[in-house]
């Protein structure tokens, strides 16, 4: 079946023998194949084929899928002429973001170092936020808003809680999470903070990078609001926990 009539292996031989070579060049604990979601129904006869094969391999060898990239203004078509690669994405919006940073008086190596985190940022996020299966509706505009559900937003964010913190050890202060001020009433955004090891752990066991965008997402928001209902630097008694809700707010947002 797997051989045509040439004697030439056919794509479910070679996605066979490619699960053979991953397990002799170091045996895999667990194997993801993504591919698109066109080719679900093939890959359940290769994966059919490889658990009568070698039931051991087929075991730890997961297929899942992914759906195919869509314009907010409609669907990519070569007849149209508004097929785009990955590159051509990435350097457009790019552009888009230098056009937005040009009155910032940034160096020219700055500017296009900044210019490509926040594009990479923005392609990123709109990808990861959909289910694995699911089309996804790219939107420029959206992709590149610093308001919230967006790559940029998370970075934004991040840059603010670290500014605070430059503040913060430019006057010598340090973050204390271990003294808690008097009367404190725990905040949304350290409920937040607390889910982090658990969110990370659900996406890794369900294979779904969505749960860590829309966590992220929901720490950026919660921190702005304690960023903005909260002066961290007052001199106060819990100025200290404070940094330290600051510091743990930048080391989850990086991570995720």
């Amino acid at each position: 079946v797997f051989i045509n009539s040439l004697g030439l292996p056919t794509y479910d031989a070679k996605e066979i023998g490619l699960a053979f070579r991953k397990e002799k060049l170091g045996s895999f604990d667990k194997s993801i194949v993504i591919t698109a979601s066109e080719q679900q129904e093939y890959f359940k006869v290769v994966m059919a084929a490889l658990s009568k094969i070698e039931p051991k391999i087929a075991a730890k060898t997961q297929h899942i899928t992914h759906g195919m990239m869509q314009f907010a203004d409609g669907k990519m078509s070569s007849r149209k002429g508004n097929v785009v690669s990955g590159d051509g994405l990435l350097a457009e919006l790019a552009d888009v973001v230098g056009e937005k940073i040009a009155d910032r008086n940034f160096e020219i190596a700055e500017a296009d170092e900044i210019k490509t985190m926040i594009a990479v940022a923005a392609l990123k996020y709109a990808v990861l936020k959909q289910s694995p299966g699911k089309n996804i509706i790219f939107d420029r505009d959206k992709a590149l808003s610093f308001e919230g559900d967006s790559g940029p937003y998370i970075q934004y964010s991040c840059v603010r809680a670290k500014s605070v913190l430059e503040k913060a050890h430019d006057r010598k202060l340090i973050p204390n999470p271990h003294k808690l001020p008097d009367g404190w009433a725990t905040r949304p955004l350290e409920k937040m903070l607390y889910r982090f090891p658990e969110t990370i752990e659900k996406a890794m066991n369900e294979v779904a990078p969505q749960n860590i965008v829309t966590y992220v997402t929901q720490v950026a928001s919660e921190f702005n609001s304690f960023y903005g209902n909260e002066q961290v630097l007052d001199g106060s008694k819990s100025e200290g926990y404070k940094l330290a809700i600051v510091r743990a707010t930048s080391i989850v947002i990086t991570n995720c």
